[in-house]
C-alpha cells in the first residue's frame, strides 16, 4: 500500500462509509486527500470514473465532474498529508514526490465484503 496511489471507489451512501473519514470516500486519494464533492449515482446505477495521470498530476472525474486533483510533487512527507494530518500507519512510507510516475494499474476485486464490478474499462496512453 505505501508504494501505491489508491483512488477510492466505495459507495458513500453505505452506512459503513459514512462513518469513515472524508479521505476514505469515493473519488478520494485514499487516506490522503478527500474529494471536493460526492457525485455518486444511487446503488444499482453505474458510475463513470475517468482518471487522468499526466506525469505527477492526477485528475479524478466522477460522472462528468472533477472531484479531485493532485500534484504528487507537493507530497514531500511520507507520514503527513498536505493539511498536516497524519496518514494511516499502513499508508506511511516513501513520499509520493519521490515515487516513479509510471507503473502498474490495479483494480480492486472485493472491498469490505462487497463485490465490485467493472464494465467498459479503457486504458489510453496519453
Amino acid at each position: 500500500m505505501p508504494a501505491s496511489i489508491e483512488i477510492q471507489i466505495c459507495d458513500d451512501r453505505a452506512k459503513q462509509w459514512q462513518e469513515k473519514p472524508t479521505n476514505w470516500r469515493c473519488g478520494t486519494f485514499f487516506g490522503h486527500q478527500p474529494a471536493t464533492k460526492s457525485n455518486l449515482k444511487p446503488a444499482s446505477e453505474w458510475n463513470r470514473m475517468t482518471i487522468t495521470a499526466m506525469g505527477p498530476k492526477i485528475t479524478v472525474v466522477l460522472n462528468g465532474e472533477v472531484v479531485n486533483e493532485i500534484d504528487l510533487t507537493r507530497w514531500k512527507d511520507g507520514k503527513l498529508n498536505l493539511d498536516g494530518a497524519e496518514m494511516p500507519k499502513w499508508l506511511q512510507g516513501k513520499p509520493w514526490s519521490e515515487m516513479p510516475t509510471k507503473g502498474r494499474i490495479g483494480f480492486q476485486g472485493r472491498h469490505a465484503g462487497a463485490g465490485i464490478e467493472f464494465r467498459k474499462v479503457k486504458l489510453l496512453r496519453l
